[in-house]
């Protein structure tokens, strides 16, 4: 489910990257974040998805950790992966959680991240860097990630 009420930002290889559908859900059992953005271009039929995870256990205070996982995956016409990174783990990632608003279930926070080209696309390891990240996202809650969340959960 998309939140109109949410902002995924940031500079892609020194462009910049706006999200045009943003989601997240906190699953209550891993204690796990998943926040995913999408920006649409809808003359060339080809969606960029940005996906970054984490764990927090406690919600009431601020979090910066490098310990995430985080994908980018360009998606053609008819749904297929054209393209796909995944983070790179010899990169100074971190993501820095400000504030998790609890009752209006709204996250908050920035990021910097770099991925590296999946090998199955090819393996020449390019690299594609996201800096001065920034993400409001509203999330859904669930007891456990596979259920999909209730509507209420994002009212």
């Amino acid at each position: 489910m998309t939140s109109t009420n949410s902002s995924f930002k940031a500079q892609k290889n020194s462009s910049s990257w706006v999200s045009t559908d943003t989601w997240g859900t906190y699953s209550e059992t891993d204690q796990m974040f998943y926040l995913n953005a999408v920006k649409q271009h809808p003359k060339t039929d080809q969606d960029e998805e940005l996906s970054i995870s984490f764990e927090m256990a406690d919600l009431g205070k601020p979090l910066v950790t490098s310990n995430f996982s985080s994908e980018w995956v360009r998606v053609a016409g008819g749904g297929s992966v054209a393209d796909g990174y995944h983070i790179d783990l010899s990169a100074d990632n971190e993501i820095e959680i400000l504030s998790v608003d609890t009752q209006k279930k709204i996250i908050s926070g920035k990021f910097s991240i770099q991925l590296i080209r999946d090998s199955k696309f090819s393996n020449k390891g390019e690299t594609l860097i996201f800096k001065s990240g920034y993400f409001s996202v509203r999330y859904g809650q669930v007891e456990n990630y596979r259920e999909k969340p209730k509507l209420e959960s994002y009212l």
